[in-house]
């Protein structure tokens, strides 16, 4: 097999990790490019590379003759590379370059971040381009997508295990995968490919941290390994990053791995980066390196956290129940806190799903089997939105002022810290935690949502709980019957 090193038109710009391109097998990647420059958007020398290998085909003689070689891509890029514009090309190819319907499905960190690009990145460049009269668009909140002549759908739907149920589907994006934790994604598409002929799956992102970004981490380590034993089918890996003890404000770092420097991106606009921003950040959004959040960066001590995984942890009866849903409602989360048989504390997620059309019925059915029929939520927070429904369900709604908050944050704090409970280690609630960042309130603090970098509300919901736990009916906040 003769391979063909990627030629990024810069002499200085090079992959890290790149799947080489084989010069034995056709490619569609062209075919790609000139959709881009059809849409004003002409591909760099990187994105071109990148779609050159991504569309190798199998060559006459083999059982699969024409079809792609490689079913999932994953790319890992730094900000403003131009991920965008390539994610689009792609689409569209894929959308008029096959003989039969295709349908396309994308999504990013959430179904709000998902619309918004969907919409202001992707629709509204189309319309602007030669391709506007060969589709029409549908935005019905949900629905949204561009439907063409053709029969091909490019739509977007929410990050969740039920995205891609009970339809076909070609290709597969999933844009800022840094705010996966699990595979639960991959795992709802992969039904949906499995009757199509040669489906394919994108894997975009730039980097997040090993502790949040857990699904993430694992493709991007078993990527480097796949290029590095020289694995040219399957799976197509591109990661452009600087080495982990490069200078974070070196130009010639930048120069060496910015793919788009030079190109759409000033080098003054990186510049003011790295003038705005802290090491950690910079390092991560633009060097495309996965640094492990420092201690002060956290609002929980994390490693004392893992230390108190207990898989087979459980509560006794009774226990107190918490909700908390993040400022775009994109998903809730239900957190309980009870007391073991050997008197440690115990803590869980019960459930942690996308939207919150679902949570009232699950409390109450909660409720019923357990000795208790009270709930807590931010009296403050997007859970008040709850209330009504919470109560004429007859559950008993416990409202946290601003103090209570931040009294409930120091308490978890403190009991870590004390090693006083054990949880059971799931996966979305230690996310949760390695995520969680602090809200200077006075001199005391709470969770920032804002600053934290994934969905934070399992946690949220389990610290209420364990706030509620330790109070009296008359102690604080308010009470709702």
């Amino acid at each position: 097999m003769e391979t063909v090193p990627l030629t990024n038109s810069s002499p200085l710009c090079r992959p890290r990790w790149a799947t080489q391109r084989d010069a034995s097998r056709q490619t569609l990647g062209p075919r790609v490019g000139k959709i881009a420059a059809a849409l004003g958007t002409p591909f760099m020398p990187w994105q071109q590379d990148t779609v050159d290998v991504a569309f190798e085909v199998w060559p006459e003689g083999h059982p699969n003759a024409g079809e792609l070689v490689y079913r999932e891509v994953r790319l890992t890029v730094p900000r403003q590379s131009g991920k965008t514009t390539l994610l689009l090309a792609v689409a569209i190819h894929r959308c008029l370059a096959f003989l039969d319907a295709q349908n396309v499905i994308y999504t990013a960190q959430n179904g709000v971040a998902a619309r918004s690009k969907f919409i202001d990145d992707y629709l509204r460049v189309l319309e602007r381009s030669p391709f506007s009269p060969l589709f029409r668009s549908r935005l019905t909140n949900g629905h949204e997508a561009m439907l063409w002549d053709n029969g091909s759908k490019f739509g977007i739907t929410a990050s969740t295990e039920k995205a891609g149920h009970g339809q076909v589907l070609d290709l597969g994006i999933m844009d800022e995968a840094f705010a996966h934790v699990d595979a639960r994604l991959e795992q709802a598409f992969r039904p949906a490919m499995n009757t199509r002929k040669q489906p394919q799956l994108w894997i975009v992102s730039t980097a997040g941290t090993p502790e949040a970004s857990l699904y993430l981490y694992e493709k991007v380590k078993d990527g480097r390994e796949r290029v590095e034993r020289g694995d040219t089918s399957g799976v197509a890996y591109f990661e452009y990053s600087a080495e982990d003890s490069a200078d974070w404000r070196d130009e010639a770092v930048w120069l060496s791995m910015m793919p788009a420097l030079g190109h759409t991106t000033p080098i003054e606009a990186i510049r003011a980066a790295a003038d705005s921003m802290t090491e950690a950040e910079f390092r991560r959004a633009y060097l495309n390196q996965w640094v492990t959040k420092a201690a002060d960066d956290l609002a929980l001590p994390l490693e004392k956290w893992h230390a108190l995984g207990d898989m087979r942890s459980q509560a006794d009866d009774p226990a107190t129940f918490a909700i908390d849903v993040p400022p775009d409602r994109s998903s809730a989360a239900i957190g309980v806190w009870g007391q073991r048989s050997d008197g440690l504390g115990h803590a869980e997620v019960i459930d942690h799903r996308p939207g919150t059309d679902w949570v009232v019925e699950r409390m109450a059915d909660i409720a019923k089997r357990w000795s208790t029929y009270d709930v807590t939520i931010d009296g403050a927070g997007p859970a008040m939105s709850l209330l009504p429904e919470l109560q004429a369900a007859g559950l008993k709604v416990h409202l946290l002022n601003t103090t209570d908050v931040t009294s409930a944050c120091a308490q978890m704090f403190d009991a870590i810290e004390a090693e006083s409970f054990r949880h059971r280690d799931q996966t979305n609630l230690n996310a949760a935690v390695a995520g969680a960042k602090r809200r200077p309130i006075g001199d005391r603090w709470a969770y920032g949502r804002k600053s934290s970098s994934i969905d934070i509300s399992p946690i949220v919901a389990v610290t209420f709980a364990r706030h509620a736990h330790g109070v009296d009916d008359g102690d604080v906040g308010v009470w709702f019957a």
